[in-house]
């Protein structure tokens, strides 16, 4: 940041194309660097402390794209460009200074701080408007959870495993779940699918009340419902497919058991995702380099862009304040969460 903050002051002084070009060299290395910066991947759960430090926009790529728009905040390099530049270093450093006292007052207290990555996570993010008063309800919706991501966890990792618990975060009810990278990785192609239904759902609603401001008859309406229902259930039976092909679990009859239950769970994160739930997975994934054990999988490529797109999907959806998936009617539907007091993300 000192040597961006250099690079700038240059500009600012002496405005020509080649200090800009410094400027923009000095900072596409730093922000290249970030990426790969252990912050990059950090857990829901951590980035859930960040924002209580007041950090989440001043660690990792978030870091980068902060210094991006405080450089570039006329369109150009501008002179209060240094003091924007310099209030952020300060930032940094007082980020610093508070992060080396807690882990000397851990230490100090005895309180083990972690040594290695994160393992990989999943946050589900419900929004306070949607959790209700009746903490017995959200009690049961908590124990949904636990069975459909603990039947997905047994499914892609092989073995039966206790969901545990690794994080709550108060500003809304965030729940983090350590699971396995197998799971991690399914649940990743799973919640960017569900995201592409939802989307292509929204577009076929649009359609259908174009047809209704037309007045074409119940005929055509009802068409864009079959529809609706149709790529709903094809793309539940296809995701259920690609899971089950992943699954590791040996004995044939376990697995015909667990599959009875993949189409479930599909629906209980659509159904939710659909009720303004939001899903995150993050996971560190060794680089191909490492090598021995920890090096990555055949299929770490592939997991990793599906991670990247999950991630994306969800923070870019527009989310709207009526139910836009035809999901079948089922006992994962919930008695406390509903759309009452959701607000729309649909811009104006």
């Amino acid at each position: 940041i000192a040597a961006i903050e250099s690079a700038i002051a240059q500009a600012v002084a002496s405005p020509t194309d080649a200090t800009e070009a410094t400027v923009q060299g000095v900072l596409q290395d730093f922000v290249k660097a970030l990426e790969t910066a252990p912050t990059a991947d950090a857990a829901p759960s951590t980035r859930a402390v960040l924002r209580v430090l007041q950090a989440d926009d001043i660690t990792g790529p978030r870091l980068g794209e902060t210094l991006e728009r405080t450089i570039f905040l006329q369109g150009g390099i501008a002179a209060r460009s240094v003091s924007a530049i310099q209030a952020i270093r300060a930032r940094v450093k007082s980020l610093r200074v508070r992060v080396t006292s807690l882990i000397a007052f851990a230490d100090d207290l005895g309180i083990a701080t972690p040594s290695e990555r994160h393992r990989p996570e999943l946050g589900v993010m419900f929004p306070l408007s949607l959790v209700p008063e009746d903490l017995g309800a959200f009690h049961r919706e908590m124990k949904q959870l636990n069975h459909h991501v603990g039947l997905l966890i047994e499914l892609l990792e092989g073995t039966s495993q206790a969901v545990r618990l690794v994080g709550l975060d108060s500003d809304s009810w965030d729940v983090f779940i350590e699971v396995g990278a197998a799971t991690a990785a399914g649940l990743a192609i799973a919640i960017e699918r569900i995201v592409a239904l939802y989307k292509s759902s929204f577009e076929i609603r649009l359609l259908k009340l174009q047809i209704e401001e037309k007045g074409l008859g119940p005929q055509a309406q009802q068409a864009a419902d079959d529809r609706l229902r149709e790529i709903v259930r094809e793309e539940i039976e296809s995701l259920k497919q690609i899971l089950l092909d992943r699954s590791r679990i040996e004995d044939v009859g376990r697995r015909n058991e667990l599959a009875n239950g993949v189409q479930p769970a599909l629906e209980y994160l659509a159904d939710r995702l659909d009720r303004g739930v939001d899903f995150e997975v993050q996971m560190p994934l060794p680089s191909p380099e490492a090598g021995g054990t920890d090096a990555a999988p055949p299929h770490a490529d592939t997991d990793r862009r599906a991670l990247a797109r999950q991630g994306a999907a969800v923070s870019q959806l527009v989310r709207h304040d009526k139910p836009v998936l035809s999901l079948p009617q089922s006992p994962s539907q919930p008695e406390g969460l509903t759309f009452t007091g959701t607000p729309s993300t649909q811009p104006s």
